[in-house]
């Protein structure tokens, strides 16, 4: 999950560069379980789940992780990063960059 923090007059363009993110994702990327973007005024979250680490690599070298995410996050600057469940040495190499902080294996889980 990633928080962000729409930068001033850019609401519109981020709107734009999520949608057109999330409609990418949403046709190209069956990998992707979930990939959503919420809004609440100048501040904005993406929740996404992988089915797996090579489906989140995958994920950033794509159209999705080079293009469209970036010009996304031209448009706002990144609060906070957090992921959760364990992942492979090179998803966390990948998402220092982001200085995400990376919970590992839950305490305790009612997932099914």
């Amino acid at each position: 999950m990633a928080t962000v923090k729409i930068k001033p007059g850019k609401a519109a363009d981020f709107a734009s560069t999520a949608k057109a993110l999330v409609a990418w994702v949403k046709d190209n990327e069956p990998y992707v379980d979930s990939y959503n973007v919420y809004e609440d005024g100048d501040t904005a979250a993406f929740v996404d789940h992988y089915v797996d680490d090579d489906a989140f690599m995958a994920h950033m070298s794509s159209k999705a992780g080079t293009e469209l995410l970036p010009a996304c996050l031209a448009n706002a600057d990144i609060v906070q990063v957090q992921t959760f469940g364990a992942t492979s040495e090179e998803v966390a190499q990948t998402l220092k960059g982001f200085h995400a902080q990376q919970f590992g294996a839950p305490l305790a889980s009612a997932g099914r």
